[in-house]
């Protein structure tokens, strides 16, 4: 997979850098910053060494094609390409972010938001997605997680008053969430498939509550439908993990599972007993291997205080 970053700055480091030293199959093609040296910079953090500067579509193509790192004051380069696989949107701008995002779903690109601030617009910018219905949509949304780390992740002990606003605040906050999903899926019908995929904090919850699944948001909204949480299943020994939510979308989707895959498909809420097959298969393109450069302190504390790393 070829993979397109829009951005250039600390999170677009540390992400290039875990894809090229750390996830075989997926290469970094290209990288759009405002400034040259600082995309330039983060390239040659992962241990890429020098990359091209290009201004024109066919520049952008050839490059790409030959395999050489791409970096380019222009976004649209990559939205446009049909060698670039995935976006990933690391600007932290929504005006940015949604005109990318928007382009992204126009060329059939898979499109990711590391962009809290996208939160807000994200719905409509689903709402944008070009016909035909695609057999899955995945949209995520990242500020919760950011909101919540903030608040309530200080390593020293916050007095209670303290304590008490921030739990409000984040209660505002899932309000606001619940106001802003629910009309994602105002018109979808009663055959599609809607999944909530959360894990409320960081340490799992003594119900072990991970998934919410309903055919129709409307109708839970009224209070017509209730709800199926995957909590504690008794036909398995413990409650669903993160590494179950990939096996229980495949198996949702009807698609076999490998033997490969961490997790087990959580067939009490959705989908049938699952078929398997032994393996995926290996990825069609391994990276070269390269020298990537440690996070630095630096690094390491701004990830800390976004709840990535502990």
């Amino acid at each position: 997979m070829r993979v397109g970053l829009i951005g250039a700055g600390f999170m677009a480091q540390g992400l290039v850098n875990t894809i090229v030293n750390s996830v075989p199959g997926m290469t970094v093609a290209a990288i759009y910053g405002r400034r040259l040296e600082r995309a330039a910079h983060v390239y040659g953090y992962a241990g890429l060494g020098e990359a091209t500067v290009v201004s024109s579509q066919s520049e952008f193509e050839d490059e790409v094609a030959a395999g050489r790192p791409v970096i380019t004051e222009d976004p649209t380069l990559l939205c446009f390409s049909d060698q670039i696989d995935a976006l990933v949107d690391v600007t932290g701008s929504v005006e940015l972010g949604a005109r990318v995002a928007l382009e992204a779903f126009a060329n059939g690109k898979h499109f990711v938001a590391m962009n809290a601030e996208l939160d807000a617009t994200i719905v409509e910018l689903s709402a944008a997605l070009p016909s035909p219905r695609r057999d899955l949509d995945v949209v995520y949304l990242p500020g919760l997680d950011i909101a919540q780390n903030t608040l309530l992740g200080a390593s020293s002990p916050a007095s209670a008053s303290s304590m008490a606003s921030h739990v409000a605040a984040l209660e505002q906050y899932y309000v606001f969430l619940d106001n802003l999903v629910a009309p994602l899926f105002d018109e979808h019908d009663d055959k599609t498939l809607v999944m909530v995929v959360t894990q409320p904090g960081r340490v799992q919850s003594s119900g072990g509550a991970l998934f919410a699944v309903w055919p129709g948001y409307r109708e839970h909204v009224s209070g017509d439908m209730a709800v199926g949480v995957a909590a504690q299943d008794v036909t398995r020994p413990q409650p669903p993990t993160p590494m179950d939510v990939a096996p229980t979308i495949l198996n949702a989707l009807g698609l076999p599972l490998s033997q490969e895959l961490a997790g087990t498909p959580v067939t009490s809420l959705v989908g049938g007993e699952p078929r398997f097959v032994s393996t995926y298969g290996h990825p069609s393109t391994r990276p070269a291997l390269s020298a990537g450069k440690p996070l630095d302190q630096e690094a390491i504390d701004r990830l800390r205080s976004l709840g990535y790393v502990k």
